[in-house]
């Protein structure tokens, strides 16, 4: 081995060992960023209302496939809101802890349910209007119309 690679292998290492040991810092943040929930479990339904409230209100002038895009993205943010409720090293209570589950397994069934009627019309397919499931959506969820 001449000195000339070696030196290049020295290099290389300390490098490596210097861009590893700054790569984990972010690492570390980005963690902890993933582990937070955007929604309350109380807020989580105003924030599918607003989502939808505009395609309601005037269908004509909204583009129902970015409000499927739109929905599947809130689909899977608040689906992670009920997989960290679900986590058993949350720390609540059993009873808060089994509620909130309940509340958000719940919420997500509806937020399925919306998102493909949203999507199924977005493609032409009106066997189901999302607007109706939506008008009872808002009924359950007590939010104003």
């Amino acid at each position: 081995m001449s000195l000339r690679t070696a030196y290049v292998s020295v290099l290389s290492a300390l490098l490596g060992l210097g861009l590893s040991a700054h790569a984990a810092e972010p690492r570390a943040a980005d963690q902890a960023a993933d582990r937070a929930c955007a929604y309350s479990v109380t807020a989580a339904p105003k924030a599918v209302q607003d989502t939808l409230s505009p395609a309601y209100a005037e269908p004509s002038k909204i583009d129902l496939k970015g409000v499927a895009k739109r929905m599947n993205t809130l689909m899977l943010e608040i689906g992670h809101c009920q997989a960290l409720a679900q986590n058993h090293d949350n720390v609540d209570t059993d009873a808060e802890k089994h509620h909130a589950i309940a509340e958000w397994i719940s919420l997500n069934q509806w937020l399925y349910r919306l998102t493909m009627f949203v999507d199924q019309n977005a493609r032409g397919d009106l066997h189901m209007d999302w607007r109706r499931e939506f008008e009872t959506f808002i009924d359950v969820y007590q939010l104003k119309r």
